[in-house]
């Protein structure tokens, strides 16, 4: 959220980077989900149903590094 309103309180460094990094990771994901295609897409020629969106491989790896640091991370704290 870019804009706040003038009468809510300024909000703290540590939650404005956690707001910022959930949005990253939401784009993250929808760039690595596979598009949907409604029942209609059996319709349509193969050239206009697209298998993969650009990028989703690079999203997907992206994804997994993240994964296994977080996974690391977590391992040290238990």
């Amino acid at each position: 959220m870019d804009r706040a309103l003038p009468t809510s309180p300024k909000r703290e460094k540590h939650q404005e980077q956690l707001d910022e990094m959930h949005d990253a990771l939401y784009q993250l994901g929808d760039k690595a989900r596979t598009p949907f295609h409604g029942n209609g897409a059996a319709l349509l020629p193969e050239a206009l149903t697209p298998k993969e969106k650009p990028g989703q491989a690079a999203a997907r790896a992206h994804i997994s590094r993240l994964h296994k640091a977080f996974k690391k991370t977590r391992k040290g704290k238990e």
